[in-house]
């Protein structure tokens, strides 16, 4: 039985994306990874329940659209952890939890809105330079703004 607020997942919707090829949810997981996971020390495996979201995701919104909903989320700070209980809310599950397609619109307009030539798909390559330059220049303000409070 679901969680109160979640809607079960209908059972064409299952079969649909046991379909998925692997590729595309690996590659999902791996961009979600770079992105949010690591802060704790350890990486995250790829449960079942995962790759279930992943490709239960692809299948309802679309490759293209899922890859731009977890680089959006990035963007997103309520869900990085400016919200009272400060607490970051960027599962895979959640960015891509069937049934709740404003939360993927929303996500692909943070991508959209942050992102330039952001109406293609970009390439491996691409993602994985913008995304480490990203990461890079968020890291540098974060270790300034530590130097600030310290003073």
């Amino acid at each position: 039985m679901p969680r109160p607020g979640h809607r079960k997942i209908p059972p064409e919707v299952l079969a649909a994306a046991a379909q998925v090829p692997l590729e595309r949810v690996g590659y999902t997981w791996e961009l979600w990874k770079s992105l949010y996971a690591g802060s704790k020390g350890k990486l995250p495996k790829l449960s079942p329940k995962r790759a279930e979201a992943i490709s239960v995701g692809i299948t309802e919104y679309g490759f293209e659209t899922c890859i731009k909903a977890v680089i959006g989320a990035f963007f997103s700070p309520w869900h990085m952890g400016d919200n009272p209980s400060r607490k970051p809310y960027t599962s895979i599950e959640l960015i891509l939890r069937w049934g709740e397609r404003w939360r993927i619109n929303k996500f692909v307009n943070l991508y959209k809105d942050n992102l330039p030539d952001s109406n293609k798909i970009w390439d491996e390559h691409e993602i994985a330079y913008s995304l480490n330059a990203l990461h890079n220049h968020l890291t540098v303000a974060d270790e300034l703004v530590d130097k600030v409070v310290e003073k």
